[in-house]
């Protein structure tokens, strides 16, 4: 995982995103998301990836029923 890879976590208490050696946790993807890109995510479309990830982590959570998680490597600089 690289300094500017997003490492998602999706547990039974919320969120952590992980970037570099930095962990950022919330109850809320796209706060954690937010906080670990440093700043708001300003474009419609990123919000609209963050949602994807989340529906996605949720429903693989609930059919596991254990952390589950994702790498996800933005080609440009958020």
């Amino acid at each position: 995982m690289g300094d500017t890879d997003f490492h998602v976590f999706r547990c039974s208490w919320g969120w952590c995103v992980k970037r570099g050696n930095a962990a950022f946790r919330s109850r809320m993807l796209l706060d954690a998301f937010e906080d670990a890109n440093g700043g708001p995510l300003e474009r419609s479309l990123l919000r609209d990836v963050v949602g994807m990830i989340e529906r996605a982590l949720n429903a693989e959570h609930a059919r596991r029923g254990e952390t589950v998680s994702t790498v996800v490597s933005p080609p440009v600089q958020l």
